[in-house]
């Protein structure tokens, strides 16, 4: 959780993870790469999408915990972060 919200979490099935991420992202991620990407009825109303860890690429993953750090974080945080990396975009 970052600041009480969602950010990532594994489900019980240990194979699968739910990644906080908005609802045109989820849609696009789904479509792309469906046998990766996908959501059950609980999740429909959540912007949240399900991964399916033996078929994400590592890189992608990151990016996707990278996105939902950024949204998620206080302001003052992310702006520390990029002032001191200003050459990276992602720290994973």
């Amino acid at each position: 959780k970052v600041r009480g919200k969602l950010l990532v979490r594994l489900k019980e099935d240990g194979e699968t993870l739910v990644v906080k991420v908005g609802f045109d992202e989820r849609e696009m991620l789904m479509e792309v790469e469906p046998q990766t990407f996908f959501i059950t009825d609980h999740y429909r109303n959540w912007p949240s999408v399900l991964v399916r860890l033996a078929s994400v690429e590592p890189a992608t993953l990151r990016r996707l915990m990278w996105q939902a750090w950024r949204t998620l974080a206080a302001k003052k945080a992310v702006t520390a972060w990029d002032e001191a990396n200003p050459e990276s975009y992602c720290p994973l």
